[in-house]
Order: structure tokens, then C-alpha cells, then sequence
């Protein structure tokens, strides 16, 4: 009975989390990700593989409205992310 209850519980899903043009191509993974190019394609192919089996893909993005009032206010790079106009 156990062993059914956990191939239930243990479905398929893929998370993508922050993979945009703002992180990973111009911010802070930029140098990271230029490094190992790796992660890009075999993330991609995640994906591919993902879609073509039916399974659930969840992509994750971090964003803030225009006036960025829903910001945390302690975050480190807030700044940063303002001036340069990210994230919106």
C-alpha cells in the first residue's frame, strides 16, 4: 500500500526559475553562465523532453511593477534593480 501512495505522490515536474534575458544573459549569472554553456542547453533540453512527454513545466520569473512598491525593502541589490530598470 505504501509503495502505490508514493508512485502517486511522485509525479513529474520541471521548476525553471529566473532563466530570462535579465539574469542570465546582462546580470548575475551572466559570467557564471557564460562560463558553463552548458546550462542553458541541457536546460533546454529539460524542457524538450518535458513537452514532449506531456509533463508539467513551470517557469518562474522574478518581477516588480513599474513602481517597484512591491519590492522588499531590505533586499541587497534594490538600487541596482531600480536605477537600471529590471525586473518590470
Amino acid at each position: 500500500l505504501l509503495s502505490i501512495s508514493m508512485r502517486v505522490l511522485m509525479k513529474k515536474a520541471l521548476l525553471v526559475i529566473d532563466f530570462i534575458h535579465g539574469i542570465a544573459k546582462t546580470g548575475t549569472c551572466a559570467t557564471y553562465l557564460a562560463e558553463h554553456p552548458d546550462v542553458i542547453k541541457n536546460t533546454n533540453l529539460l524542457i524538450q523532453t518535458f513537452r514532449k512527454q506531456h509533463w508539467p513545466i513551470f517557469f518562474v520569473r522574478l518581477a516588480f511593477n513599474e513602481n517597484y512598491d512591491d519590492m522588499p525593502i531590505y533586499l541587497p541589490t534594490a538600487e541596482s534593480i531600480k536605477t537600471n530598470h529590471k525586473f518590470i
